[in-house]
């Protein structure tokens, strides 16, 4: 191609630059399986070169990148809002219903938790390894119809127990209803 055919054809290219956009978007939507294959191709054979190219647009048009990113992630979140929060909503509900009986464990280990009885400087270094037995125990004891009992209790005006393996026990449920807070053995008798 000599100059002049260069100059000519540059010359068209800017008088008609709509004109062949609009030809070569058309041609890229009717054959875009094509034009992916070919470009996943170069990519592969040029790794080092896109990669470079790459880098180095980046750093050329930070600015331009964060601002395209910002206004993509905000039209994106928008666009999604309510789907994202539906299936959020779907997964939690999943959650709950084929894990009830860890929930409900892990509710009253967290309420014996913050009771007053055990704070900072009454947690035991052994309630972390002692926890899945806990559990266990909290569902057997459901599945059999007991109640989960402390035996020395957690809060009473005498006594302050610990939630461990070894302070609990399965009691029915009217013993334990019966036995309250006010019961424990070695308890001091009143004078």
């Amino acid at each position: 191609m000599t100059d002049l055919e260069r100059a000519r054809y540059k010359r068209y290219r800017e008088k008609n630059r709509e004109k062949i956009n609009a030809r070569r978007r058309k041609n890229y939507q009717e054959n875009k399986e094509f034009f992916r294959a070919r470009s996943q191709k170069y990519k592969e054979g040029n790794k080092e070169k896109v990669r470079a190219y790459d880098k180095k647009y980046k750093e050329q048009n930070k600015e331009l990148i964060a601002i395209r990113k910002k206004e993509y992630a905000k039209k994106y979140y928008l666009a999604t809002k309510e789907t994202r929060r539906e299936a959020r909503r779907e997964a939690n509900k999943r959650y709950r219903d084929s894990h009830r009986e860890k929930i409900r464990c892990d509710a009253k280990l967290r309420k014996v938790w913050r009771s007053n009885c055990i704070r900072e400087h009454r947690k035991t270094k052994w309630f972390t390894s002692e926890k899945h037995k806990i559990r266990l125990m909290y569902v057997k004891a459901k599945e059999f119809g007991f109640h989960v009992d402390h035996i020395v209790p957690l809060r009473s005006d005498k006594v302050c127990g610990l939630h461990t393996w070894a302070n609990l026990q399965l009691l029915a449920p009217e013993l334990n209803k019966s036995k309250g807070n006010h019961h424990w053995p070695d308890m001091p008798t009143p004078e």
